[in-house]
């Protein structure tokens, strides 16, 4: 009789969600990039199954020779807007009979001319591109699941502020109340980048980004994602950490020194106000 070599029985399947990605050329910018390509084949051999999703950034897609899925329509800001999915085999996985997915969505508000993953604004308006980059993709992301266009997971897995969106659409929004059932994992990986922008009254605020979340009546429950250092301030780190369910820090030193006040004139930066 023959002998059958089996793959480790898949557990779990997971979502990440994530800006950075070194598996990928021109997708790293710090050490998170270098986490999302470990991370995939370090929990395939325990049997949970890794799946990335990030932005394209306008070149992505097409630099890494990505399939088309599909285009689809999303609530953002006013109106609506269109994005595309792509999806590539991991290059940092072995192929296997369990298929590990990147997936990248393409809309003109990822892109940047210098093709770069995050833009530098100047201190007048911090966070503002980058901030309404990624609130942006948070909603196509939540919109891809609820229109099953991505299969939905058992787990979800943010990654630092980036994800603040999608955490709260997942955690305020009706429209995404599906989404609420699936358990949320945030990693920190640098608790001093919050994204923080205003809340309203300016082209980069949670007004422009997600307007039915100030509505009369909304979720009260937003009251746990505003700053509480800058009044009528949202901060999208915040809401990742209040509206997941296992918060994960880096590593067990930075765990504890996250919970100690920051003192920047000792060059110690800790919990930065949260």
């Amino acid at each position: 009789c023959g002998v059958r070599i089996m793959a480790a029985k898949v557990k779990l399947q997971v979502l990440m969600l994530a800006a950075e990605n070194a598996a990928l050329a021109g997708a790293k910018v710090g050490g998170m990039a270098d986490v999302l390509a470990e991370l995939p084949p370090a929990l395939q051999s325990q049997g949970v199954a890794a799946h990335i999703i990030m932005p394209d950034y306008g070149f992505l897609a097409k630099e890494q020779g990505a399939d088309f899925l599909c285009q689809f329509e999303f609530a953002f800001g006013a109106n609506t807007t269109r994005a595309r999915l792509y999806r590539i085999a991991n290059p940092a996985v072995q192929p296997g009979p369990q298929g590990l997915w990147i997936y990248l969505l393409a809309h003109e508000g990822f892109c940047s001319v210098k093709r770069e993953v995050y833009s530098l604004d100047g201190p007048e308006r911090p966070f503002a591109t980058d901030a309404g980059k990624f609130a942006l993709f948070g909603a196509a992301v939540a919109a891809a699941l609820k229109q099953e266009l991505l299969p939905l997971p058992d787990r979800f897995h943010l990654h630092d502020w980036h994800c603040g969106g999608f955490a709260m659409l997942r955690a305020l929004d009706p429209a995404y109340r599906g989404l609420s059932k699936v358990p949320c994992i945030l990693s920190i990986h640098n608790l001093a980048m919050q994204g923080v922008r205003p809340l309203a009254g300016e082209a980069s605020s949670l007004a422009a980004w997600y307007p039915w979340l100030l509505a009369e009546g909304a979720n009260p429950k937003l009251q746990l994602a505003l700053d509480t250092r800058y009044p009528g301030c949202i901060n999208p780190l915040r809401a990742a950490i209040q509206f997941s369910d296992v918060i994960h820090l880096v590593s067990a030193t930075y765990a504890k020194e996250v919970l100690r006040p920051s003192q920047p004139e000792q060059g110690f930066f800790g919990g930065e106000g949260l």
